[in-house]
């Protein structure tokens, strides 16, 4: 994906699917891992996501919060 196709879509989508793009692309967790995320995996402290499974053994890992990533979790 171009940056151009990323902030059209941005612009485009709603603020639902805008706050899930943007988990995505600062963080690089999958659709399904961001839509799993759970509230006791989140460290605002520490600005963490703790992802506790996935497809792999190298799915289950800590995640930095991107500022952007801490508002939407925290608004959310």
């Amino acid at each position: 994906m171009s940056v151009e196709e990323e902030l059209a879509y941005l612009r485009a989508a709603s603020q639902t699917l805008h706050d899930v793009a943007t988990v995505i692309l600062q963080t690089g967790m999958r659709p399904d891992e961001v839509f799993r995320i759970d509230v006791r995996n989140l460290d605002f402290g520490r600005r963490t996501i703790f992802n506790p499974s996935g497809k792999t053994k190298a799915a289950k890992r800590t995640i930095p919060m991107t500022s952007e990533v801490l508002e939407i979790l925290q608004r959310r």
